[in-house]
């Protein structure tokens, strides 16, 4: 698998870009390691480390990405500046236990600022509470049953959209990506953990009232035996 070399200059075209392998061999000492360790191997300008994360968490990145922002170049460039960042002042970075939640944070923060300021000067105003948060079930996603039937998909993707961006939001961090009320407090800015569990109980409890559960058990079953 090839990668765009990304350049410690953020100016560099398009067409300037070169490609790059990792070293063969190179990204399987890897699957051993820890987050803590590899974040530790970048940080001590490892290349291989880094394109490993780059190599790992660009689809991530720019799936999550393109939840807040509906562009897709726009997205693909805030992930690009981003590693840009990382590489030219990877040596004043911080530890991290979990190299998702640190790229999801800064990613996270990147765009609403930019969108933000695209607001400012559209409107002379802006809220950060006031943003898109997309959501689309799609197969791939384990908390939905591969058994369960396209039906099914739709119905919670009806409700899902239903909520607030930040109830969206809430609800895929904890069920689909996998963060702690801990991480999901730190992502969204509240000051306090206990915020990010109401959020997210208020959230389950709004798709409970409009989901008919019957129904969903009915579809549920009956794919069992398809």
């Amino acid at each position: 698998m090839t990668f765009k070399k990304l350049s410690s200059e953020k100016s560099i075209n398009d067409g300037e870009r070169s490609h790059f392998v990792a070293p063969h061999g190179q990204q399987d000492i890897f699957l051993e390691m820890s987050d803590g360790e590899i974040w530790k191997k970048f940080r001590e300008d490892d290349e291989s480390a880094f394109v490993h994360i780059y190599e790992n968490y660009f689809s991530q990145l720019f799936n999550y990405g393109h939840r807040f922002c509906q562009n897709r170049e726009s997205v693909k460039d805030h992930i690009q500046d981003m590693f840009v960042d990382m590489r030219k002042n990877k040596s004043r970075l911080g530890d991290t236990t979990s190299i998702k939640f640190y790229l999801f944070s800064s990613l996270r923060r990147r765009i609403i600022r930019a969108e933000s300021k695209n607001l400012f000067f559209a409107n002379n105003s802006v809220n950060l509470d006031n943003y898109d948060f997309e959501v689309v079930i799609s197969p791939e996603q384990n908390f939905i049953n591969n058994q369960m039937n396209a039906r099914v998909k739709d119905i919670l993707s009806k409700n899902l959209n239903l909520l607030s961006s930040r109830q969206k939001e809430a609800i895929m961090y904890y069920y689909y990506e996998g963060f702690s009320y801990v991480q999901v407090s730190k992502l969204m800015g509240f000051s306090k953990v206990k915020y990010a569990r109401i959020l997210v109980y208020r959230a389950v409890k709004k798709m409970k009232e409009n989901i008919n559960v019957s129904e969903i058990i009915g579809l549920f079953i009956g794919s069992l035996f398809i």
